[in-house]
């Protein structure tokens, strides 16, 4: 019988150790919930929730993982990378051309011994870190939570060395939410507590060791459970830092206002294009007025970063986003002639007009279209006509009209083409004097357009297209491949340092007739604003000033001293009247007395 209530007594104990059990279990359940709560609204799109608890399923568990932004303690951290010495770089070139601009884009070089590539880039972003975490049920009660740690720009040593600092950042809080105190610690901390306060080194696990280490320390390095390497490729390593790091100063210079080099306008930078190669950004009405000048008048080739001196490409998806569908086609199809001009290996073919590729012996003059099988002479455009000579439009002209005329055609043949086909009296069939009469047109135009050309015209020294002088100086640019040359001596030039005692920039006394077979040209686009400038406001010419360097009018606007001369391009200072070089902003700050603004 004494044993009888103490039977009850057990049962109670048990019912209640298991009562505190579930109490706790439900304590743990709220504080996960609550901390996952708080890292979502702190780390917004850095926490990725893979799986939730749910209290009627014993075995379910939070899961979730959180993208550790790393911050550098300073603005800038060299990257290293080293490969093999027998390893093919152009590999490591490709990626690096793919994923970067050619102002950051790394360069290889072999190490003193020869037996490693080394190539060193600086970034201001690198990779995050993840965590990805699982709750048990016992925390924070009494255990941890369970993670895996995994870093592109880390070995596993470095990683295992956080996991044990991760350890004991729980132990001194144990019993308390501690996710967000290791992401912050791992987000502050990482690149001063493992010393990489200079740089980074990417390498093949095969050349970490390089044969020297022990099988336990090679052991060490493999054997903890929570680290996840990400660097078995350090060439895919070296693109996705390259990617990151550009897109993360895309962001920030989208965020942040900048001053477009066209039109010195401050906008935000989501309203500006940002050259990829060169790294110059205009802001996109600009843009798309360059381009839409360009291809209104054909010059397609010149389409180029707007920025003096700069040879970078203008990105086709840019071109496509500031021009129309007309225009975007007219700019398509420009720009296939003009690269077809320059191929020395492609001619047009003189009766249906479509592209035809020279014969492999270019001696031959021989060219076979493709559409209308018409064999031809890549010279003067005939049948072709193998060892013989070209034939001269004046000696095509002469036959012709013999063929017409026969016995008068000595008579005629200076007349008009009206007169010559009045006269034509030896062609009986109507289609084929019809056919003649139209040839006869044809050639006297091209000798009227070849007189004109080589009495109006002087040749590019560059691509030997022929360019016509209107007015202006003698500082000439080829509307082809943008040479610059000088009419007189047909040279090319650098700039205005070439004009002095022998060559002229300007020519006195020219004979009106010279310029009397070509037609009136628009007046520039720079020079008619700042007529209609004058014109609204005649006061405004106090404000105007002469380029130090191509002495054109320019006419300052609002209060910005710095000006873009519309003519040369020439950054130029209002107040001292001096050609800026360097970065616009560097001119205007103190010891210069210079104030951008006034």
């Amino acid at each position: 019988m004494a044993e009888g209530p103490s039977e009850p007594g057990s049962v109670v104990d048990g019912g209640a150790s298991v009562s505190m059990e579930r109490e706790q279990a439900q304590a743990n359940f709220e504080e996960q919930n609550d901390e996952i709560l708080a890292l979502e609204s702190i780390l917004e799109q850095n926490v990725t929730l893979r799986s939730r608890h749910q209290e009627e399923e014993e075995d379910s568990r939070f899961a979730f993982k959180v993208a550790v932004p790393v911050d550098l303690p300073r603005r800038q951290l060299e990257v290293q990378l080293w490969l093999p010495g027998d390893s093919d770089v152009k590999e490591a070139e490709a990626a690096a051309v793919c994923s970067s601009s050619s102002s950051s884009r790394p360069e290889f070089n072999r190490s003193m011994s020869g037996r490693r590539w080394h190539a060193s880039f600086n970034v201001s972003h690198l990779p995050p870190l993840t965590l990805d975490l699982t709750l048990p049920p016992t925390y924070p009660s009494h255990d941890p939570p369970c993670f895996v740690i995994s870093c592109l720009w880390l070995d596993r040593t470095k990683l295992s060395t956080l996991c044990k600092q991760l350890d004991a950042l729980w132990e001194e809080s144990k019993g308390l939410p501690i996710i967000y105190t290791w992401v912050d610690w791992l987000q502050s901390s990482t690149i001063q507590f493992l010393g990489l306060d200079d740089y980074i080194i990417l390498m093949p696990v095969s050349m970490r060791f390089d044969g020297a280490a022990t099988p336990e320390e090679k052991q060490n390095f493999l054997s903890d459970p929570r680290v996840l390497s990400e660097q078995a490729d350090p060439v895919q390593c070296l693109q996705e830092i390259l990617r990151f790091n550009y897109a993360k100063e895309f962001e920030a210079f989208q965020r942040n206002t900048q001053e477009c080099g066209i039109c010195f306008d401050s906008k935000l930078g989501a309203e500006f294009f940002l050259m990829s190669e060169c790294r110059h950004f205009f802001c996109q009405e600009c843009v798309a007025g360059y381009c839409q000048i360009h291809v209104k008048d054909g010059t397609v080739h010149q389409i180029s970063c707007p920025d003096e001196g700069c040879d970078g490409s203008l990105p086709p998806d840019v071109i496509r986003q500031v021009l129309g569908e007309e225009e975007y086609q007219r700019w398509e199809s420009l720009l296939l002639q003009k690269t077809l001009d320059t191929m020395d290996d492609v001619v047009w073919c003189p009766r249906c007009n479509n592209v035809v590729i020279r014969d492999a012996d270019q001696d031959s003059k021989l060219a076979q279209c493709g559409s209308c099988l018409f064999c031809f002479c890549t010279s003067c455009g005939d049948a072709w006509h193998q060892s013989r000579e070209c034939r001269s439009v004046e000696d095509k002209l002469q036959d012709l009209t013999k063929q017409l005329l026969g016995d008068k055609a000595g008579e005629v043949l200076e007349g008009t083409e009206e007169e010559i086909i009045a006269a034509a009296k030896n062609v009986r069939d109507p289609k084929e004097f019809q056919r003649k009469a139209q040839l006869l047109s044809r050639l006297r135009a091209e000798r009227l357009s070849k007189s004109t050309i080589t009495k109006t015209t002087k040749r590019c020294p560059q691509c030997k297209t022929n360019i016509e002088k209107s007015e202006g100086c003698n500082k000439m640019t080829c509307s082809k491949c943008g040479t610059y040359f000088c009419w007189l001596c047909c040279k090319k030039i650098n700039g205005y340092d070439h004009f002095g005692s022998k060559c002229v920039l300007f020519q006195v006394n020219v004979p009106p007739a010279v310029f009397n077979r070509v037609p009136e040209r628009e007046v520039p686009e720079g020079m008619r604003r700042l007529q209609e400038a004058l014109d609204r406001d005649p006061e405004a010419i106090h404000r105007v000033k002469n380029c130090p360097n191509c002495r054109q009018r320019n006419l300052k606007t609002g209060t910005n001293n710095h000006l873009k001369c519309w003519s040369c391009r020439a950054n130029i200072c209002y107040q001292c009247l001096t050609k800026i070089t360097g970065p616009v902003t560097s001119h205007f700050i103190p010891p210069n007395p210079c104030k951008q603004h006034s």
